[in-house]
């Protein structure tokens, strides 16, 4: 490691201890009031250990479902009575499922999107996203909701607007990010479900690092691989989520150094390591 990039690493460390500290807190319940709006019966008590693996699960499904169209998870995650709120579509999966090919069938070559901010209450998750940017749209912004019951997707509401070029006080429409201000260096919490339903990255843009954690490593010791990979399937709570986290990573400026929990600093860009990482596959 250059000396450059070990002072980089070095004033990240820290603050990455301390991110993981408050992420891996004691366990809490959240409480509900009974009947609150959309449930039509008593929501009770979720745990946080509960909420964390809802929040997992709805970032993994909203990123199959709307990045890759993948319509397959809707067999195994939506409820057969799924709610629906947007106006436009109907209840029940058969709707959603026809959503995301419509969208997948109007896509403009070129765009993209990325979800911003994801927070999890109870048995609700909410996720803000920024959707079909290109060199010439400045997109959309969605904020969706959604309510998670036994494992399975049960209702979702969501609001939509356009991205303005400029706004009136000054402020981009999705900011940074989940900055953890109370850490040294502020960095930005990434949700990479996949190793573990709560796995975490946490970058530092303003030094060019993000610390990937297990999510993308670059020595595996069960395979003996060298270079960015997943961790082996036997060590993966779910690869096919490991996998669509690595969209995540790949959004990343390209000069951002990655630094994984196993193996060496990886600074030839965030989405060559992610190509690598697809190549080798899930082993």
């Amino acid at each position: 490691m250059n000396r450059h990039l070990a002072v980089r690493t070095g004033a990240a460390v820290a603050a990455v201890a301390a991110a993981t500290a408050l992420a891996t807190g004691p366990a809490t319940a959240v409480s509900r009031p009974a009947g609150h709006p959309g449930t039509g019966a008593a929501a009770g008590s979720v745990s946080a250990r509960e909420t964390a693996a809802d929040k997992a699960l709805v970032t993994y499904v909203y990123k199959q479902l709307f990045t890759s169209y993948d319509t397959s998870v809707i067999d195994k995650y939506a409820s057969p009575d799924y709610i629906q709120h947007n106006p436009n579509v109907a209840n029940g999966p058969e709707a959603l499922r026809q959503l995301a090919e419509n969208l997948k069938a109007t896509a403009t070559p070129g765009t993209g999107s990325v979800t911003t901010h994801v927070i999890a209450q109870g048995d609700l998750v909410l996720l803000q996203t920024h959707a079909g940017t290109s060199d010439t749209f400045g997109g959309i912004g969605l904020v969706d909701v959604f309510r998670v019951e036994n494992h399975k997707i049960v209702e979702h509401w969501d609001t939509i607007q356009p991205v303005p070029a400029t706004t009136a006080n000054g402020h981009d429409t999705f900011g940074d990010g989940a900055r953890l201000d109370g850490v040294p260096g502020r960095p930005l919490a990434v949700a990479l479900p996949g190793h573990t339903p709560g796995s975490t990255g946490f970058h530092f843009p303003d030094q060019g690092l993000f610390f990937t954690g297990d999510a993308l490593v670059t020595q595996e010791a069960f395979t003996g691989h060298t270079g960015p990979c997943l961790v082996c399937r036997a060590f993966t709570h779910d690869s096919a989520a490991a996998l669509a986290s690595l969209d995540a990573v790949a959004g990343l400026s390209q000069d951002t150094v990655l630094l994984p929990g196993h193996g060496q600093p990886f600074a030839d860009g965030p989405r060559e390591a992610v190509a690598l990482a697809r190549r080798f596959g899930v082993r």
